[in-house]
């Protein structure tokens, strides 16, 4: 896979942990439990992050390249039924979003400077 789509990759998992950071926002847990709406957003949005990791982890050695960004967690989330009776306890889910995507969004900035100082590096060799 070439840099470019894997800075693209990071970029919509970014983009994803945004929207879903900005629709969360001063929410509580009970707050986030009663809106459909945001569970719906919430929910697209950590499968299409799950899709982006499952792409990179195509690439066979992206993983020990990039260790802090565990790409086998994040492509379960595609596979995650948040309609399935044992979800309809938002807890799980909550923690992922109150919790966790700010980290992750942390390591993902960390593997895109990483990605660009590589860009940056082979430039400079061929010139």
């Amino acid at each position: 896979m070439k840099r470019e789509e894997e800075l693209l990759h990071l970029n919509n998992m970014a983009i994803e942990i945004d929207q879903v950071m900005g629709y969360a926002q001063g929410m509580k847990y009970e707050d986030f439990a009663k809106s459909e709406e945001t569970r719906e957003i919430v929910n697209r949005s950590l499968k299409n992050i799950g899709e982006a990791a499952d792409m990179l982890k195509s690439d066979d050695d992206w993983q020990d390249k990039y260790s802090t960004l565990d790409l086998d967690v994040l492509s379960r989330l595609k596979e995650t039924s948040y309609e399935a009776p044992l979800e309809l306890d938002q807890h799980g889910v909550w923690g992922i979003v109150s919790k966790d995507l700010p980290e992750i969004k942390e390591a993902i900035f960390e593997a895109q400077e990483k990605l660009t100082r590589l860009e940056e590096d082979d430039t400079d060799l061929s010139m």
